[in-house]
């Protein structure tokens, strides 16, 4: 069983078949933080880490998993925000959404 070592941003498939992301490391306190597809976030011993039996995997072209349960309204118009440029309409839209 290969062993790899945590990349953040790296994607990879376990046992299980849940699809997880490597989304924080720190090797000095041995632990690693992980989000799966559907949004849950788990952290993991670096020991435990090396025991994982997982397999590297493209990152998903579908990103809405963290998102399900969400409705596309409740998530404003990121599309024309990022396409105007400027983070503040992004922060805008954010703001009349609440």
């Amino acid at each position: 069983m290969p062993s790899y070592e945590p990349r953040i941003g790296d994607w990879y498939r376990n046992q299980q078949k849940q699809t997880f992301e490597v989304v924080a490391y720190d090797p000095e306190e041995g632990l690693v933080e992980i989000q799966y597809f559907d949004g849950d976030v788990e952290e993991i011993e670096l020991d435990a880490w090396n025991e994982l039996e997982i397999n590297p995997v493209d990152p998903p072209e579908d990103w809405s998993g963290p998102f399900d349960g969400i409705g596309r309204e409740e998530m404003g118009d990121v599309e024309t925000a990022v396409f105007n440029g400027s983070i503040d309409n992004v922060l805008d839209d954010l703001d009349r959404n609440d």
